[in-house]
């Protein structure tokens, strides 16, 4: 009777895990069902913002002050995709331990300032005061500029978006012997004591009613957090409760002296009749590339295939390409090979949606100089065409001839 109590025992212990691991499996269907539905939806609100824009765009009767307003609606709803689209790679990174960071002196002071001049007037339009207070300068930290500045970006949208106006949002800064601590409070919606522990999860604001209502992915802050760990330094929360605010405290390491960071060259500098071949299978993209980089200054071909890209480095050589990747019949690391197995080392941008760390590095073992991931920045594009010509038009010849 006892073997049988032990083996009954035994077989309600394994049912409940059996029930337990049922119900796991279940939820976690229930949030990728609900995460992709998020999805699906921040990704087709701005895509149909554009299209119905675009079509007051081509009505020839729309005034001018129309034809404004959507172009401000199309530039913000691709900015808003080309942002969800950024923070899904992240997380993806985060999750497979390929997010990286460069660590280098940065001053905190200027990352700072420009995250709260970005998000002034969207503060102001919500009837809220977005300012610093504390010491006047934190001075120079050990990290990544532009992921620090993603790390406030992502902080101070929170504060703005959970905070009814009237209201205030508060930056201060404190610095210690090897540290600096940054305070983002807001008075705000505030954070309930059961939410605080997860609040830093993926995907754990996805079914959220005040995220709904702001928008996003609730990935800001799994990647704000991840990116403080890379700095080796911390972002935590606070919050007195619902309708008591909230504070987001970041601390990163303190660099132990004042850097001199190097001059950054202008980004809308002209390129002074600079030969570029632009090599993309996409029209559009390629038509919109030549004709704004006509107006950088540069004398720019074409080509729709590597096949196309041949024929015409076989009449004239530019002085940088511009090329795909994702491209029929031959690839862009392919093309790029075999030029530089023949001999041909005329500067390459690879211009590209395929952006993992792994793209990055077959695009460099390719021979690529340069990686850029689409959407991109255009001024950036011309700052790295600019750099790799040689950024005195008088060096531009002498490249040439190397």
């Amino acid at each position: 009777m006892t073997d049988l109590n032990a083996r009954l025992v035994a077989a309600l212990e394994e049912l409940e895990v059996e029930r337990a691991a049922r119900r796991r499996a279940e939820q976690a269907n229930v949030m990728k069902d609900r995460f992709l539905a998020a999805v699906s939806h921040e990704l087709r609100a701005p895509i149909t913002t554009i299209l119905l824009w675009e079509r007051i765009l081509r009505d020839p009767s729309s005034s001018p002050i129309l034809h404004a307003r959507a172009m401000d609606a199309i530039h913000q709803s691709t900015e808003t995709q080309a942002r969800l689209v950024e923070e899904l790679l992240d997380v993806s990174r985060a999750i497979s331990g390929k997010l990286h960071i460069e660590l280098v002196p940065v001053d905190l002071d200027q990352v700072i300032d420009d995250a709260i001049l970005a998000f002034k007037h969207l503060a102001t339009t919500k009837d809220l005061v977005i300012e610093r207070h504390g010491e006047p300068r934190c001075g120079y930290v050990i990290g990544d500029a532009s992921r620090l500045r993603q790390i406030f970006d992502n902080l101070l949208a929170n504060a703005i978006n959970f905070t009814a106006g009237p209201g205030r949002v508060l930056l201060s800064a404190t610095r210690e012997a090897d540290t600096v601590t940054i305070d983002i409070a807001d008075t705000g919606r505030g954070i309930a004591a059961a939410a605080l522990p997860d609040i830093f999860e993926p995907f754990c604001q996805a079914d959220d009613v005040m995220t709904r209502k702001t928008g996003g992915l609730g990935l800001g802050l799994a990647i704000s957090r991840e990116l403080a760990t890379l700095h080796r330094g911390t972002l935590t929360a606070r919050s007195g409760g619902v309708d008591r605010g909230s504070t987001f405290t970041l601390t990163v390491p303190a660099s132990p002296r004042e850097a001199t960071l190097p001059v950054v060259r202008r980004r809308d500098q002209l390129l002074d009749q600079v030969r570029v071949l632009v090599i993309d299978d996409d029209e559009r993209v390629c038509g919109v590339l030549a004709l704004l980089l006509a107006q950088a200054g540069a004398v720019v071909e074409t080509a729709s295939s590597a096949a196309v890209a041949r024929e015409k480095l076989e009449r004239a050589r530019p002085q940088a390409l511009v090329c795909d990747l994702a491209m029929p019949d031959e690839d862009g690391l392919t093309f790029l090979q075999t030029l530089r197995t023949a001999g041909t080392h005329i500067p390459a941008i690879a211009l590209t949606a395929h952006a993992t760390a792994t793209d990055i590095e077959r695009a460099h073992t390719a021979g690529f100089e340069v990686h850029l991931a689409k959407p991109i920045d255009f001024a950036v594009l011309v700052e790295n065409i600019d750099q790799l010509v040689g950024g005195d038009p008088r060096d531009r010849d002498d490249r040439d001839d190397r």
